[in-house]
């Protein structure tokens, strides 16, 4: 163990103690920018099922009202996804 710990640092650790710790601005990162997109994409899909699903439970309970909404806690299948939803736009928004 001390062999190891006594040696220099290789590899990915020996290039950020070396360069991008010492001069972030050298830094060079790949973004994943398809991935990204196609993860928001997926998010998108899954917030537009869930506003699709409030709308069928506001109009089939006539919950069209802003003081309708805020008694959901009456609804628990409404409550429950307005829960699921606030998640969602959270993990949309970060």
């Amino acid at each position: 163990m001390d062999e190891i710990m006594g040696r220099e640092p290789g590899g990915y650790h020996k290039l950020t103690e070396t360069l991008m710790g010492p001069y972030p601005e050298l830094m060079i990162l790949r973004r994943f920018g398809a991935l990204d997109a196609l993860s928001l994409l997926s998010l998108q899909a899954e917030l537009s099922q869930l506003e699709w699903e409030l709308k069928q439970i506001s109009k089939s309970r006539d919950l069209l009202s802003f003081q309708a909404l805020n008694w959901a806690g009456d609804d628990p299948e409404q409550r429950n996804l307005i829960v699921h939803i606030r998640k969602k736009m959270q993990e949309y928004s970060t």
